[in-house]
């Protein structure tokens, strides 16, 4: 797989710049080894085309921090349109089997470590589906 296809969601190149690939992957810094501590990012995946959509699809999820159903420490959540950050939905350690793909016409990432133990973090596809013509 070429390296030009994967995002690390904290590197620069998300900062301002628009990124026009139709598909590729996100992960987090250092995958797969350990991300580094106290860090907070986000992501922006947009189509501008009418009723297109962008389908996510977690490949590996791997954070610290969840007990009985919650995120404590660590997390990587998803808002959708109409959403507002911190409303959305968390995942983390072993969320994976209840959230493999996600189907919406934008979606926003957001991804938080503390400054305690770490893990080997998230790797994941995006991919643009247009409606046919």
């Amino acid at each position: 797989m070429e390296r030009e296809n994967i995002i690390d969601i904290c590197g620069d190149m998300l900062g301002q710049e628009v990124i026009s690939r139709k598909s590729g992957y996100i992960e987090t810094p250092n995958y797969p080894s350990y991300y580094p501590p106290d860090i907070y990012c986000t992501c922006n995946l947009t189509l501008t085309e009418r009723n297109s959509k962008i389908v996510l699809t977690l490949i590996d999820l791997e954070l610290e921090g969840y007990s009985s159903g919650v995120c404590l420490n660590d997390w990587l959540e998803y808002t959708l349109p109409g959403q507002n950050w911190g409303s959305g939905h968390r995942l983390c350690y072993n969320d994976l089997h209840n959230s493999t793909s996600i189907i919406a016409p934008s979606i926003q990432l957001h991804f938080k470590a503390d400054t305690k133990k770490e893990a080997r973090g998230f790797w994941l596809q995006y991919q643009g589906k247009w409606p046919l013509s």
